[in-house]
């Protein structure tokens, strides 16, 4: 729920209104893949229930969950996805198309700031963590549920104090 916080904690209220208005909510059974490895995709998801394996190469390195975007990258850089992500539990996702979120961003220069500044802090967020592991070579099995250990830069604390309450309006927004 954490990696949420950072992007939502950055972004105003009439941000997540078109989060909530232009996203579709989805629902993938267990065994579905959201992210095929090298098959492009075009949309961007933000996981509000379930669990889901990132894989690449046919082995497994980590888990998604409530609160993740995933399909990121593939906004930001046009070549296929270097990942597959296969939900393990039902998964329920708002899905954000490609099209619709570059037309927001070309058309509303401070969404456009505001979305890139979140998307910058979530991906050094995920950046670090994985560097953490890496250098510490404490790379948590993939059956074990462990708390991640983030922690949230002080500075971004005031700005996402609210981030926990638009994710729920945005889920009951999707639901009515």
């Amino acid at each position: 729920m954490k990696k949420v916080l950072y992007v939502l904690g950055l972004l105003t209220d009439s941000d997540i209104a078109w989060f909530a208005h232009a996203g579709i909510k989805r629902t993938f059974p267990p065994g579905s893949d959201l992210i095929i490895e090298g098959k492009r995709s075009d949309v961007l998801f933000i996981l509000t229930e379930g669990r889901a394996t990132v894989s690449a190469h046919g082995k497994a390195f980590t888990h998604v969950g409530k609160g993740e975007i995933i399909g990121e990258i593939g906004m930001l850089d046009s070549r296929p996805p270097t990942a597959t992500v296969t939900a393990d539990t039902e998964v329920t996702c708002i899905e954000i198309d490609f099209n619709d979120l570059n037309a927001k961003l070309e058309s509303d220069v401070g969404f456009g700031s505001r979305f890139y500044r979140a998307l910058a802090v979530f991906l050094a967020q995920r950046m670090r963590r994985n560097v953490s592991q890496f250098v510490a070579d404490k790379l948590t099995p993939l059956d074990e549920d462990v708390e991640e250990e983030d922690e949230i830069d002080p500075e971004l604390l005031d700005e996402i104090s609210l981030a926990g309450e638009r994710f729920n309006w945005m889920l009951a927004q999707l639901n009515s």
